[in-house]
């Protein structure tokens, strides 16, 4: 069973879109350059999830309490806000959900990301996220149970599942920030070493491996940060996708702001194009 250490934010998620077939630990080089991956963080960081074995419908999740809002500005016009996210919770026995919804300027449900976890001896232990990208029009979500990932994605009307072994380097983009702030992985990265992890990629049904390593430490929003950039671990999909910046406080462990690929697209029915944002968080108080 996978687990995260307890953590009070959110880091929402990664996703990549294929463009030609999918790919595996066991391709080629040759066919991994054939393959198109578009990379992309639904900000939110949660130090762990719970989701039981039943696909979770957003209506069912009632009573949400308010856990951190973000802004998400054009990545090179930081005065143009484009789009929104909150994240809420709420507690239910044993169980605690997290649901971050990426809204439009209007207010229109674009992307929401449920998150499950089960406490279990006061920690917060993943059971399933799941990803509704509403703009594309899918669906997926990854279960654990018994050391195993288990993967379904559905896109027009076809469902395709997948099912791999996962360590405890596994991570989802809201597990991500708390994997992190691990006293072993965060001492990892204040030294200047990396941290690698697997992650899990919901529309290709597998995880894939990426490191984390700290830039510099720096001065956000008045607060004392470390600048940690994400990259893949593969030199081939690293020159395709391009990496993340991440703004941690020094302090505390929030996420104070992200630059990069965003959950959510621009354009129009048909024509959806991928959107890199600078994403600027504000947490509420506890």
């Amino acid at each position: 069973m996978i687990q995260q250490s307890p953590h009070p934010h959110h880091s929402s998620f990664f996703q990549f879109r294929k463009q030609f077939g999918r790919q595996s630990r066991s391709q080629s080089p040759s066919s991994m350059l054939q393959i198109g991956m578009h990379l992309f963080f639904a900000l939110s960081l949660v130090w762990g999830f719970v989701t039981g074995g039943q696909s979770l419908a957003y209506a069912q999740t009632t009573n949400l309490t308010p856990n951190f809002s973000a802004k998400i500005f054009a990545l090179k016009k930081r005065d143009q806000m484009l789009f929104t996210m909150k994240n809420e919770f709420s507690v239910t026995g044993d169980q605690k959900t997290y649901v971050s919804t990426y809204l439009s300027p209007e207010g229109r449900e674009l992307v929401r990301e449920t998150s499950t976890f089960q406490i279990s001896e006061g920690r917060e232990v993943l059971k399933k996220f799941r990803v509704e990208q509403l703009q594309l029009e899918t669906d997926g979500f990854v279960e654990l149970s018994e050391g195993k990932a288990r993967f379904s994605f559905t896109k027009a009307g076809k469902t395709q599942t997948a099912e791999e072994s996962v360590g405890e380097d596994f991570v989802v983009s809201s597990t991500l920030v708390a994997h992190l702030r691990q006293p072993k992985n965060w001492e990892r990265l204040l030294k200047g070493e990396r941290v690698r992890v697997r992650f899990a990629v919901i529309d290709r049904r597998e995880t894939v491996g990426f490191e984390f390593f700290k830039v510099k430490e720096v001065e956000v929003q008045g607060r004392k940060a470390i600048a940690v950039k994400m990259k893949a671990s593969s030199l081939i999909i690293s020159a395709i996708v391009d990496p993340l910046h991440f703004y941690i406080d020094l302090e505390n462990g929030l996420l104070l702001e992200m630059e990069g690929r965003s959950a959510v697209k621009v354009g129009e029915v048909g024509k959806w194009k991928d959107f890199d944002g600078y994403t600027v968080y504000t947490h509420t108080a506890k």
